[in-house]
């Protein structure tokens, strides 16, 4: 059995926790350049410096939120297949692609970290395992056709980069959905 947190750990933990909802509200407000330790320790009331406590640096906090964020974007997509659970896997896959694209649209600042390129360390495998995991049945390249038209429809929609072709995204990407259910043969 282990031991109770301490205090301090408890308020090291609350800290940690107030430092990056600080800097993802700072995310949200103004994108990534908003984010910087002057700002979030202004916010959170202690100097810049004083945030190399917490974190080794800018990175090492950016790192953590956007593992949050895959944590979060994760459990969002879980729920719906968890919801599915007794569904045909092309059931599940789908609502699992909407879910994402939902969660995406709702987040487009979080998804552009998260996806955008910035990151050299983060582990997003839980997210992409959740996927895999579902795709075990279909044929081997099954991930990567499917990851590649379900993401690029969601980050050119989240981009603004898809509205030039249509008005209505939405029924763009249940038209790619369709699709996928054709090029995905169970093996």
């Amino acid at each position: 059995m282990s031991a109770a947190p301490t205090r301090r750990e408890r308020v090291r933990t609350a800290t940690v926790a107030e430092i990056k909802e600080v800097a993802r509200r700072l995310l949200v407000g103004g994108g990534l350049s908003a984010v910087s330790l002057r700002a979030i320790g202004r916010e959170v009331g202690m100097t810049a410096p004083a945030l190399y406590r917490y974190f080794p640096g800018l990175d090492a906090l950016v790192g953590a939120l956007a593992a949050d964020l895959f944590a979060e974007l994760t459990e969002a997509v879980r729920a719906v297949r968890d919801d599915l659970a007794g569904e045909p896997p092309m059931v599940r896959l789908t609502g699992m692609a909407r879910a994402f694209r939902r969660w995406s649209l709702a987040h487009p600042r979080e998804f552009a970290l998260m996806f955008g390129g910035v990151l050299e360390h983060c582990d997003s495998s839980g997210f992409a395992e959740l996927f895999l995991a579902e795709l075990t049945g279909f044929a081997p390249d099954a991930f990567l056709t499917a990851w590649s038209r379900v993401y690029g429809l969601v980050a050119l929609e989240v981009f603004g980069h898809v509205q030039w072709a249509t008005p209505d995204p939405e029924a763009l990407f249940e038209r790619e959905l369709d699709l996928l259910a054709e090029v995905l043969r169970p093996r």
